[in-house]
């Protein structure tokens, strides 16, 4: 009798252990058909990335249509009051089947992402001629702003797109108008996007950047730029927000005049050894600028390129023919201290 109720005892913890084990695996059996990321989340992103995926393809084949249609001229309004199967938002965006898009002044198209009401990748024309192909696309994920093609970025329009528009009055069509009529002119009209950028890449096969191209684009700490490049105009980083100079490419002869004038994030510049030259005020009102570095390379420096940078900074100089270029007009002498030595290059 003892026997039989010790192999009862057995056979019920064995039953309770049973019936833990098969609730701990439906637990993730369901865990894996319905949690986030279940076979059925997963199913439902696959089959919402699919609908996507094909209602952009529609709506790119549409735009390469009227493109044929006119001789290659895209026009935005026109394209847009053409479309019969596609919803017209009014604010350069069309839905389809619960899919909504973006569209470019160029035809660009771009998905918008529902829960922030903002493109991921939208592309808009920044060349400087019409010879020239150079495009900006700008990816909210990673608030980059890529600069690809051929040619010239032209002079200022950068700066308008990812500074000077206050995107929060972009409904309002009376200061779109008055900001398109100052700032782009014939240029075009801008689209959607969300901003700040925080990195900007210039990429191979862009040659040269236009004055004041990213002036006042604060936001902008990280700039990567192509040896392509054969020219940066004037105060074309002006009040943006890099933190180093390591960005000049190496066939950059000269720092052109104000180039990072005003740009508080610098503490610590070292000046390339491919530079020849500094113009006039190029890093004047660099508040924090704390340490320069000049090489013997640099045989010519303008007017007031180091005045106003921190108080109790220095600039070392790697000779004395270097710190002989160092007039007064150039540097504030009750700021900054010039002392040559070598052993800081």
């Amino acid at each position: 009798m003892k026997i039989l109720k010790e192999k009862k005892g057995i056979t019920l913890i064995a039953l309770v252990i049973t019936i833990i084990v098969l609730l701990i695996l439906a637990a993730v059996t369901l865990n894996l058909i319905l949690g986030d990321n279940g076979i059925i989340t997963k199913a439902d992103e696959a089959k919402t990335a699919s609908n996507q995926k094909e209602v952009e393809e529609q709506l790119k084949l549409k735009v390469q249509e009227y493109l044929a249609n006119n001789d290659g001229e895209f026009n935005r309004s026109g394209f847009l009051s053409s479309l019969t199967e596609f919803t017209n938002n009014g604010d350069n965006t069309v839905t389809k089947d619960g899919v909504t898009l973006s569209i470019g002044t160029k035809g660009e198209v771009a998905i918008v992402n529902n829960s922030d009401n903002s493109s991921s990748l939208l592309t808009w024309d920044v060349s400087e001629a019409q010879d020239n192909s150079v495009i900006m696309t700008y990816d909210s994920s990673t608030k980059t702003v890529t600069v690809s093609g051929n040619g010239s970025i032209m002079e200022q329009m950068p700066a308008y797109y990812l500074s000077g528009l206050d995107t929060s009055r972009m409904s309002d069509e009376e200061y779109m108008a008055e900001f398109m009529d100052t700032h782009l002119g014939e240029y075009g009209k801008i689209i959607n996007f969300d901003y700040p950028a925080e990195t900007l890449i210039i990429e191979n096969g862009v040659t040269s950047i236009g004055r004041c191209a990213f002036v006042f684009c604060s936001t902008i700490k990280n700039i990567i730029m192509s040896n392509s490049i054969t020219s940066i105009g004037e105060q074309a980083f002006a009040a943006s927000g890099i933190t180093n100079i390591t960005i000049i490419p190496d066939n950059i002869t000269s720092i052109s005049s104000g180039l990072f004038q005003e740009c508080e994030n610098l503490t610590d510049v070292t000046i390339p050894d491919s530079i020849t030259s500094i113009g006039s005020q190029a890093f004047n009102y660099c508040s924090r600028l704390k340490t320069v570095r000049i090489p013997d390379s640099v045989t010519s420096i303008g007017g007031s390129a180091f005045r106003d940078i921190a108080e109790n900074s220095t600039i070392y100089c790697e000779s004395q023919d270097v710190a002989n270029l160092l007039r007064s007009d150039i540097y504030d002498d009750s700021k900054t201290t010039v002392i040559v030595d070598a052993s800081k290059f």
